[in-house]
């Protein structure tokens, strides 16, 4: 976890130390739905926004569940990545030219 991601769970449970695990999912359900309203509207600064909170959400759950200290945002994104790859029927995604 970078030093940024500690401060940013550290305000989390400083701001939110009553809000149950079922609060969050809500909230997290009700900010996926306003980033879709964002890209239906092709608002980009929108989109950015409610990307930033849907990411904050998952981190501060997974806080609460797994040992963070070894994992970090972009950790997350880059074994999402992988995951995929390793799925690829065709080789690898990170292959540019069986790229269309």
């Amino acid at each position: 976890m970078t030093e940024h991601e500690k401060i940013a769970i550290d305000i989390a449970n400083t701001w939110l130390p009553e809000y149950k695990e079922s609060g969050k999912f809500r909230k997290l359900t009700e900010e996926v739905g306003e980033f879709i309203e964002k890209v239906m509207d092709k608002n980009e600064y929108g989109m950015i926004e409610e990307a930033g909170d849907i990411v904050y959400i998952v981190f501060h759950i997974l806080s609460k569940h797994v040992d963070l200290k070894s994992i970090s945002l972009q950790d997350l994104i880059v074994r999402a990545a992988l995951k995929l790859d390793s799925r690829g029927k065709e080789g690898s995604i990170f292959d540019r030219s069986k790229r269309s």
